[in-house]
This record gives C-alpha cells, structure tokens and sequence, in this order.
C-alpha cells in the first residue's frame, strides 16, 4: 500500500515535528506540493523530482488544496481530508453556507469579492475567504479601516461578520473519525484574534450541549477525517466561526498526552485496511 504526506514547503517548515511523526507511523512518502506537477495527458498523471509517478492508494492532505484532492481522488486515491471536506472547509464563506443548509446558527456574515464589493453596515471582522491560522483577519469600523483591510487582503474572495460581544474568545473541538478528541478554549492576550499561533493563552475545557449538537451535525453532515471545529460566542452563545481542514496541532501536544499523529496514523491505516478487506474504490 502507498501513500503520500502532502505539505506546502511552508507548512512542512512550521510543523515538521508533527509531519515526521506522522510519517514515520504511516511509512508513506514524503511530498512537497510545490514540487508536485500533475494534470491530464491521456489521463491524469503526477510528476515529482523529474520522474512520473503512480497514483497513491492514499493521501494526507495538510496543504490547502482542494484540487490536488479532488485530481487525486479522481485517479483512485483516497484523500484524507476529502476533496469535498477541503471545498468547504477552505473557503469559509461555504463553511457558513454549509452550516446553514444543516440548520446550524452563526453570526451575520456577508459573503462577498473585490469585484462586486458589497458591504454591511460597519463595524464588522473582515477575512480572505481561504485564510488560515488567524492570518487576513481586519477589525473594520471605518472606511480608513476599510481600505487598509483591503489592501492588505491577498485574494477577492472575503467575508464580512459582524463583531460579537465576547471578543478575544474562542473555543477549538479536534473532531477525529466522528470521534471528539479534545476541546480548547482560547483567549487573545492583545486584540480579538485568539489563535494559539499568535500567541493567545488556550486551556481544556467542557463542551456545552449545544456545542456538542453542533459538532454531531458537521460530523454526519460533511463526514471529515481530522478537522478543527471552532466556536466564537455572542453573550455567552455559541456561533460556528470556521472548520479547519488541516487542523494544527500544537494545543493538543501542549495540553494533553494525546499523540495527534499517533491517533490520526492509526485512524487512516484503519480505513485503508476496512476498505480493502470491503474491496472499496475511491
């Protein structure tokens, strides 16, 4: 059985201590999607270091790119995220629009580009639809504010929510195979971005009911392998911000004794053996 461990040179850099784990568990193949050539000449083919190579059985997903998943899968492989999971979960605007075909509540939040720019009343968070970690984030309360959002925003692609009351707060649910691993709660110690990598204080925590109803939603729902499911809260009620695809790490090898690559290696050669045994194509 093959397989691959595919990161952006970036990503490989930040979390190489995860990736080695992760890879030494699986016996899979190392690679670094800028080096990756792939497309179609009398079907799909890959091209890597100079030399064509064969479809994987399976793949592990940590870069976003929702098309290396979705050609991959094409060709045989399967894709741990899914091509369909990465769709939604990269692009937050179809993260909410997702979350409201399955009756899940959020905050406000306008769905725009740069091209058809259309606004709400401010002050509202501003963020690139494919942002990651906190990045292309902007309190915006004015046009000055605005414009610098703007500028400092890489893609067209944004959306537009308007600001809660519990600012600076956020919670984590690591959501493995349909199984909960472990929920954090995350505290800014400057400004309203709580994300770990920006430095914010996290701790364990409980899950409340409605919390938990949600998670059970998105998990039958979009079926993910390993994502991050986030909360923001408005006067103490939980709203669904975004779900990571290639959730990171870090809070659950700084807070628990939980080996994430241990956990996840084992989850997909399970499912690569299931499928096998059921003689299942991708």
């Amino acid at each position: 059985m093959t397989g691959w461990l595919i990161y952006d040179k970036k990503g490989f850099e930040r979390n190489r201590w995860f990736a080695d784990r992760l890879k030494s568990y699986l016996g899979c193949e190392l690679i670094i999607a800028e080096e990756l050539e792939f497309g179609t000449e009398n079907g799909i083919y890959f091209k890597y270091g100079g030399k064509y190579l064969p479809c994987p059985d399976y793949a592990v997903q940590r870069c976003i790119y929702p098309l290396l998943s979705e050609v991959l899968e094409a060709d045989g492989a399967r894709v741990f995220n899914s091509a369909r999971v990465s769709g939604i979960c990269c692009d937050k605007r179809r993260t909410h629009l997702f979350a409201a075909r399955l009756g899940i509540p959020s905050v406000k939040t306008a769905f725009t580009d740069k091209r058809f720019l259309s606004l709400p009343e401010m002050p509202f968070i501003l963020k690139s639809a494919d942002g990651h970690g906190g990045t292309e984030v902007f309190s915006v309360k004015n046009k000055t504010e605005l414009e610098a959002a703007l500028l400092h925003t890489s893609g067209r692609d944004m959306l537009l929510q308007s600001e809660v009351s519990d600012t600076g707060v956020d919670k984590r649910i690591y959501l493995l195979g349909g199984k909960i691993l472990a929920s954090v709660i995350r505290r800014s110690k400057s400004g309203f971005r709580s994300n770990f990598s920006l430095g914010g204080d996290a701790a364990l925590c409980d899950i409340s009911p409605l919390e938990a109803e949600t998670v059970n939603k998105i998990s039958a729902g979009l079926k993910p392998d390993f994502v991050g499911i986030d909360f923001i809260y408005d006067k103490g009620v939980p709203y669904l911000n975004e779900i990571e695809d290639a959730a990171g790490t870090r809070m659950l090898y700084s807070l628990t004794d939980i080996d994430a690559a241990g956990e996840y290696a084992d989850y997909i050669l399970h499912e690569m053996d299931s499928a096998a045994k059921h003689n299942t194509h991708y």
